[in-house]
């Protein structure tokens, strides 16, 4: 059955005062290393993630009115591609599995062998742009932020137009200058042609308790910060 979409639902607060939010549980919860050892044939996967650390991620949320911040393609076991300062190769496991990265997984399941193939052409061919077409689309940002989404450089991209660029030739999904959100709801509206993996929740238990630590101590947060502070 198809869960019904929700802007609430599978949230997550990384908030010392706010208590976490439980995830959606129509979505499978996976450990990492059912994420590490994802089935092959389904690559490349769309990969949805949140910092819960991240001050930025809770603004591009909630300015969005979604769940998760950025969006990329994992390629195969190890790399990932996603765009930041600029287009390029990750370490996904490096990046987004270290603890502070609430991870959400689909596969485009009618996609074909052959669509499969160019879709890693497709996808690995944005990396041989031209330098300063791979650079980040602040523009754009601007735009969104605004709810001008016209504003933008029209030959740079932010992580869900770079995304749009492949998604938009295999499946039905149509929307100039999307926002991560934008692209989970389609996800979530759209699951004959998509499917959820499920979502990876790293242990939050043991960073809230910290963070909350370092909150209550102004001298243990001025020192996480890079502010050095002397006793009089």
């Amino acid at each position: 059955m198809t869960p019904e979409p929700t802007t609430k639902g599978d949230s997550l607060m990384y908030d010392p005062i706010i208590p976490f939010k439980k995830p959606n549980p129509s979505w499978k919860q996976l450990s990492f290393k059912e994420v590490m050892d994802l089935d092959e044939d389904g690559y490349p996967y769309l990969i949805f993630t949140n910092n819960l650390t991240s001050w930025i991620s809770n603004i591009i949320k909630k300015h969005t009115a979604g769940e998760y911040s950025h969006v990329l393609w994992k390629m195969d076991k190890i790399c990932g591609i996603s765009q930041g300062w600029i287009l390029k190769k990750i370490n996904f496991s490096k990046t987004y599995l270290r603890g502070n990265h609430r991870v959400k997984i689909w596969r485009v399941k009618t996609a074909s062998l052959n669509q499969k193939y160019a879709m890693f052409y497709d996808i690995k061919m944005q990396l041989y742009k031209p330098w300063y077409k791979k650079l980040y689309d602040w523009p754009g940002i601007i735009g969104q932020l605004f709810r001008m989404r016209w504003i933008n450089y029209p030959w740079r991209n932010y992580c869900s137009e770079s995304i749009n660029e492949v998604l938009s030739l295999y499946t039905s999904f149509d929307m100039k200058h999307p926002s991560p959100s934008d692209i989970n709801k389609w996800c979530e509206w759209h699951q004959e042609e998509v499917e959820c993996i499920g979502v990876y929740e790293p242990d939050v238990t043991i960073k809230r308790t910290r963070f909350k630590r370092l909150y209550n101590n102004p001298l243990r947060w001025a020192w996480v910060r890079g502010i050095k502070y002397r006793r009089t």
